[in-house]
């Protein structure tokens, strides 16, 4: 029976070793990106479709909307884009400003794929948009999603 255990433990590793691992990202902000916030501190909150998916989604042009498992970030979704943004933000006021991702996705449903990102706080929101090349795949989606998060990050506090 002992001996038994120890084969199938010896087999579920084995299996478990012959997978292909997935690189794990992060953000990709630049480090000299930085925003002015009106607080002193950020809570970062995905809005509730993205938080059933621990990666961003991709919207086919079939109309299906599923997990992009090929982009893993290094942390749940939430906290690796709360933590990329707290970073770029510059605290300029007090208290705290409740920040809401309601768009983080790869949208195949128009003529060009797109990296889209939309940003709440309170009664502002800011979209960004940011063309996908052809054939793209996690390191390209992974640039354009940043690029475009970086955008709307910026749009939300530039009229403040």
């Amino acid at each position: 029976m002992k001996s038994r255990f120890l084969l199938m433990l010896s087999l579920l590793a084995l299996a478990g070793c012959a997978t292909t691992p997935v690189a794990k990202r992060t953000v990709g902000l630049p480090a000299e990106f930085s925003v002015a916030l009106p607080a002193a501190d950020l809570d970062v909150r995905l809005a509730e479709d993205l938080r059933t998916s621990a990666n961003p989604l991709r919207f086919r042009a079939d109309g299906t909307v599923v997990p992009c498992r090929s982009l893993v970030y290094y942390a749940p979704m939430e906290a690796a884009l709360a933590r990329a943004l707290r970073d770029a933000a510059r605290p300029a006021g007090e208290g705290v400003l409740r920040l809401t991702v309601l768009d983080f996705c790869a949208d195949e449903r128009g003529e060009t794929p797109v990296a889209r990102v939309t940003l709440a706080a309170g009664k502002r929101r800011a979209s960004a948009v940011r063309p996908l090349p052809e054939g793209w795949g996690a390191p390209d989606l992974r640039t354009a999603l940043a690029q475009a998060l970086q955008e709307a990050f910026a749009a939300l506090f530039q009229e403040q």
